[in-house]
């Protein structure tokens, strides 16, 4: 009986343990095709409280459990997108091993954050968007809004 009992206790244990050894996720962040945004080097009135929030953002990633600062790459979405559509293409790209996060925010008017995280406890990364609520034209007509990405380091 007591022969049954530790070999339970050890099943038990391995069943625990298992989780702490999954590999952390590989996703490439930087490149992450969302539609209708693109990496853009904008330089207008958004980029300075754009930036800032991003260092903010950064520096909350390691206080949340993750390895520190991956990126912030500008980008561009076409003006027609709205936030939600940014939002649901994702959620679709990033898969079910992430879910939407709370806990992020900026004091900026114009700004709006959306945030992702793994879902497992273990090597968690984070994945967060600051959008601008303002549409700006480039030299070609083209109307998008500013966006900043900001992510964890796998």
């Amino acid at each position: 009986m007591s022969s049954l009992a530790h070999r339970l206790f050890a099943i038990c244990l391995v069943a625990m343990a298992l989780p702490a050894c999954s590999l952390p996720d590989k996703t490439d962040l930087l490149s992450l095709p969302i539609p209708g945004v693109e990496h853009y080097p904008f330089r207008n009135e958004s980029w300075a409280p754009l930036m800032e929030t991003a260092a903010e953002l950064a520096d909350s990633f390691a206080a949340k459990g993750a390895n520190g600062f991956g990126g912030a790459p500008t980008l561009a979405a076409d003006a027609t997108l709205t936030n939600e559509d940014i939002a649901r293409s994702v959620d679709e790209l990033l898969g079910p091993d992430w879910q939407r996060s709370a806990g992020f925010d900026s004091s900026r008017p114009h700004i709006h954050i959306m945030a992702w995280e793994t879902a497992g406890y273990w090597h968690k990364r984070f994945y967060v968007i600051a959008t601008w609520d303002k549409v700006y034209a480039n030299k070609e007509g083209r109307k998008y809004r500013p966006i900043i990405s900001v992510y964890s380091r796998p």
